[in-house]
């Protein structure tokens, strides 16, 4: 990144952020998260069908290994809800999330430091889709074989999204 004459160089691993999944107006909600530390980058997200979670992943890469935790067992829990200043809509503040497969067990929370909030139209008959995008303070641990890994603390990024009739502001 160059600014002015300085130059920072960023060596790092990272996330970029594509549509995945199915898109249904309607009914599509999802979340997504990713984090680093010095040890550790990972990724999870989860694709909400109408009631529950229809998919499920956690990614993580540490030194020269990659896992993939896909279609875990994911169990959520949002503990802590804040009306967002500028639309009045509701959203988490504290979260917990576990993911589970045969060898591994993740398990962290997520508490919001800061947001924002934008709406996307499909339809006028159909519920803005609202996505805030959220960073956020990470804290847990990842277990493998009932032994612990890795424990981490780091600030990152989340995305949380829900759909209202209210009138929010149109940024897509």
């Amino acid at each position: 990144i160059r600014k002015g004459k300085e130059v920072f160089r960023i060596n790092g691993l990272g996330y970029t952020d594509t549509n995945w999944g199915e898109m249904i107006p309607l009914s599509s909600r999802w979340e997504w998260g990713q984090c680093n530390d010095e040890k550790l980058s990972f990724t999870f997200g989860m694709l909400y069908g109408i009631r529950k979670i229809k998919r499920a992943y956690f990614f993580f890469s540490a030194g020269n290994r990659t896992v993939a935790l896909e279609d875990a067992q994911c169990h959520v829990e949002h503990t802590e809800w804040i009306k967002d200043k500028n639309t009045g809509l509701r959203m988490p503040s504290r979260s917990s999330f576990t993911f589970q497969d045969k060898d591994y067990v993740v398990r962290f929370s997520s508490r919001l430091i800061q947001n924002d909030i934008l709406g996307l139209k499909f339809s006028s008959l159909l519920p803005k889709v609202v996505v805030s995008e959220q960073l956020v303070q990470y804290r847990g641990a990842i277990e493998k074989n009932g032994v612990p890994i890795h424990k981490f603390e780091e600030t990152g990024f989340r995305e949380w999204t829900t759909r209202t009739w209210k009138n929010v502001p149109l940024l897509f």
